[in-house]
Parts: structure tokens; C-alpha cells; sequence
């Protein structure tokens, strides 16, 4: 997360103590934005950052939070963007990740194996593309998010990598009146063979959707259209078959909401408005699920 102009930290937090510390400053000299996450392999955390130190390097990086030591695994190199919300796909023992090549706007996807620390990329997809989020692994391919970039008006899709061929195509372009247009979600969530993500405008009122994708008959399909109250980034995890979100603007307040969405019987519905004398306001980053329950982190509270 980012903890002032002092630089992004890494925190831990205490479910049972409820203490929350903090462990490392990724940029003390400089500037830091944080990734959507960590990842963890073998008690080691790793996850990808943007803009750190005085250079503002995008840099991979390792934390082992047992010897509270940090290693630069890769200095990205500077036609290389990292999306918004990044983080990585676990498959195989090693990690993936998509980033932005900025000399010609392709989709750059990599491979990260931890065993060793070693970085491969892997692929380049389409042109003009804007990356956004993790990618998800269903059924043998990992598939990722496009915010914008595909159409006129810069819409946003799907895209497609198999990692046995390393070959990827771009599967599905939103169109705004029926489907949404900017992809604001930090992944593709799946369930039943099929995959859930949600848009920040577009749709028949134009104000976002939460969208079904069937990778095998390419058909995509609104399940819910969101308020006119609400925008900015969201988050989604699935928990005991049900979708859950929350919108980092918007609701009553104006200050986030939480939502929930049953894809076995399309009922979509409000959970919880974030206000300023509650606990946060503003929630950003992913919504993970421990036991019964669901964490996430506000931008301010």
C-alpha cells in the first residue's frame, strides 16, 4: 500500500491480535505506488510495484517477512508499463503477469519462477492495448482484462494466452451500448466454467456493469447494471458460490458501497455503504476472503 510521499510499505496484519505493523518501505528516497497484492511461495511474498525511488523504477520484487529482508528481482525496463491493479497468476509453480509495452502498446505477458528468481517474457498480444489487473487461469488458458485501447470509443475486452503454445489473441470487445465499455474490475472471476468482471461506464444506462463471458461460445452477457451513484475501480471475490464486490466511489455517501451477486440466480444486491464514521472509505485494492470472512483496504479512514 502507500503510505505517504515517503514511498509504498508492505504491511502485516494480525487476525487474531488485531495489530497491524508495518514491516518494510519500498521507496524511502523517493516515490512509490503499490500492486494490487502480494503472492506468496514458500513464505516468501512477492509482487510488482511502479515508480519506486528516485528513478521510478517498476520493479519485481521478493520480501521474506520472516527475516524482514527485500530483493529487487527484476528492474523492469522503462517501455515497460505496469497496469493498474497488477498482481500475479499462480499456475505450475510459477507466476504470471501482464505488462504494457509502451513503444508499441502490446500486452507483454510473463513468467516469474520463484524457485529460482528467474524472469522470462513470454508473449506479446494486439496493439493500442491498455492492460488492467491479474490474469485468471480456467480450464488450461489464462485469460486476461483490457481496460481500453480495442475500438472507437476505446473499449475495453478479453484476452486469451495458452501457456502450453504461448500463443494469445484478443477473444472479445466490449460494445458500450449492450455490454460496457472501460474495464474497472482488478480480474476475471471464475465460476462454472464461466467468467464474471464488471465495467466503469457503458451499458444501457451508462453508468458500468457486471458482465457473465462464456470462453467457449464467446457470448458475453449483463447480469446487473450498477447505480448511477457508483464508479471507480472494483474489486471482486467469490465465497460459497457468490460474487462479492465493493466500488471504491459511489453509494449513499458517495464513499464506496459493498455488493453481492448470486450467479445461479442473477440476484444482485447491496450489502453495505461505506461512510466517513465507519471503517474506511473508499476501498481499493482486492477483496481477499480468510475463513468466513472478507478483507480488504480503504484509500482513506
Amino acid at each position: 500500500t502507500r503510505a505517504n510521499d515517503s514511498g509504498a510499505i508492505i504491511f502485516e496484519y494480525d487476525l487474531l491480535t488485531n495489530i497491524l505493523s508495518r514491516k518494510y518501505t519500498l521507496a524511502a528516497d523517493g516515490s512509490g505506488n503499490y500492486s494490487a497484492g502480494l503472492s506468496a511461495f514458500n513464505g516468501v511474498l512477492y509482487g510488482i510495484a511502479s515508480r519506486v525511488g528516485q528513478s521510478y523504477k517498476n520493479i519485481i520484487f521478493s520480501f521474506n517477512p520472516a527475516t524482514n529482508s527485500f530483493n529487487t528481482i527484476k528492474d523492469l525496463e522503462s517501455n515497460y508499463g505496469v497496469p493498474e491493479r497488477s498482481s500475479f497468476c499462480f499456475y505450475n509453480n510459477k507466476f504470471y503477469g501482464h505488462l504494457r509495452k509502451t513503444d508499441n502498446s502490446s500486452i507483454a505477458i510473463y513468467e516469474l519462477d520463484p524457485s529460482t528468481n528467474s524472469f522470462t517474457y513470454k508473449s506479446e498480444i494486439g496493439s493500442g492495448r491498455v492492460p488492467i489487473g491479474r490474469l485468471t487461469y480456467l480450464n488450461g488458458k489464462m485469460y486476461g482484462l483490457i481496460r481500453s485501447g480495442l475500438t472507437s470509443p476505446s473499449n475495453g475486452g478479453i484476452y486469451e494466452w495458452d501457456p502450453l503454445t504461448n500463443s494469445g489473441q484478443i477473444r472479445f470487445t466490449l460494445n458500450i451500448f449492450n455490454d460496457g465499455r472501460t474495464i474497472n474490475s482488478g480480474q476475471l472471476i471464475p465460476y462454472n466454467n464461466k467468467l464474471y468482471g464488471s465495467t466503469m461506464d457503458g451499458g444501457s444506462q451508462f453508468w458500468g456493469t457486471l458482465f457473465e463471458w462464456d470462453p467457449v461460445t464467446n457470448i458475453l452477457s449483463t447480469k446487473a447494471e450498477f447505480p448511477h451513484t457508483d464508479y471507480g475501480f472494483v474489486s471482486l471475490v467469490i465465497k460459497n458460490n457468490i460474487i462479492y464486490g465493493t466500488h471504491s466511489n459511489g453509494g449513499v455517501f458517495n464513499e464506496g458501497r459493498c455488493f453481492s451477486f448470486d450467479p445461479n440466480i442473477a440476484a444482485y444486491k447491496t450489502l453495505y455503504q461505506f461512510s466517513s464514521d465507519s471503517a474506511g472509505v473508499f476501498p481499493i485494492n482486492n477483496l481477499i476472503s480468510i475463513n468466513n470472512n472478507l478483507y480488504g483496504v480503504s484509500y482513506m479512514g
